[in-house]
């Protein structure tokens, strides 16, 4: 399974403006199947996920990453999320990052990645 590029793109000349990480909850009281296969189809069919996770963490058992063009783009997908599998997972909310802030605190980006990588053998 291909890892994909590491390459950080400026996702805002993209005309990307929001980033999101949502977290939910799968219902494993009524489906003790976490529909691998279903989720995999799901994930290749939205591109703008760009990262799902199963494992707990603040409270919830799932964490997604995305990234939409505007909010009116991210309520859409939220909906849909809630459309197609409302039945078997909870939402329990998201965090929303303004990529077109004027003052990040810091970016996507790998220039430091190296340093770090090479402080950490020593």
């Amino acid at each position: 399974m291909s890892q994909g590029s590491v390459c950080a793109p400026n996702l805002q000349k993209l005309g990307i403006e929001i980033m999101a990480i949502t977290f939910g909850n799968w219902s494993y009281h009524q489906y003790l199947d976490t529909r691998v296969s279903e989720t995999r189809d799901y994930t290749e069919r939205h591109p703008n996920l760009l990262f799902l996770l199963c494992r707990r963490a603040l409270s919830s058992d799932r964490v997604a990453v995305t990234v939409h063009r505007d909010y009116s783009d991210y309520m859409q997908f939220m909906q849909e999320i809630g459309s197609d599998w409302g039945e078997f997972m909870d939402v329990t909310g998201s965090f929303l990052i303004s990529l077109s802030s004027d003052d990040p605190l810091g970016s996507i980006a790998f220039r430091y990645l190296a340093d770090y990588l090479e402080n950490e053998k020593d």
